[in-house]
C-alpha cells in the first residue's frame, strides 16, 4: 500500500519533468508554448461562456417553473414498476443536459437519501456513467 501511495504522489511531477525534458531535448520553447496554450484555453473559455450562461439560465427556469416536477410525476409509474426511488427522476432527466445542474441535484440526493442507500448508489452510478450530450454539440471553431 505504501508503494502505491509513493507512486501516486510521484506520477504528476514525473510526467511534468518528462514533458519538460522532452521539450528541451527537441528544442521547443517550452514556456512560450505553455503561454500560447494558456491563451488558446482562455479563448475557448470565453467563447463557451455565453452558451454556458444560457444553458444554466434555461435549466434554472425549467426547474423553477415546475416543469421538472411535472415530468418527474409523469415518469413515476415507470420508476415504481422498476422499483427505483422516485427522487432519481430529476437527476435522470437533467444529467444528459447539464452536468453542473445534475451535480447540484446529486449532492442534494446524497444529503437526503444518504450515500449508502439504494438511491444514493444508483445516483452515483448515474453520475459516473453518463455524459452530457450538449457539450459534444458545441462548435469550438468560432
Amino acid at each position: 500500500m505504501q508503494l502505491l501511495t509513493l507512486i501516486s504522489n510521484l506520477v504528476i511531477p514525473v510526467v511534468l519533468c518528462v514533458i519538460l525534458a522532452h521539450g528541451l531535448y527537441k528544442g521547443v520553447p517550452v514556456f512560450d508554448t505553455f503561454i500560447a496554450g494558456a491563451k488558446e484555453g482562455l479563448g475557448v473559455s470565453l467563447r463557451l461562456l455565453p452558451t454556458l450562461v444560457g444553458l444554466m439560465t434555461a435549466i434554472g427556469m425549467f426547474s423553477a417553473s415546475g416543469a421538472l416536477d411535472i415530468l418527474s410525476h409523469a415518469f413515476s409509474p415507470l420508476t415504481d414498476f422498476l422499483q427505483l426511488p422516485g427522487e432519481l427522476i430529476p437527476l435522470a432527466l437533467l444529467r444528459p443536459i447539464s452536468a453542473s445542474g445534475a451535480t447540484a441535484l446529486f449532492q442534494n440526493l446524497l444529503e437526503t437519501l444518504g450515500p449508502d442507500s439504494m438511491g444514493g448508489r444508483i445516483a452515483s452510478v448515474m453520475m459516473g456513467s453518463a455524459e452530457t450530450s450538449v457539450s459534444s454539440e458545441i462548435n469550438l471553431s468560432g
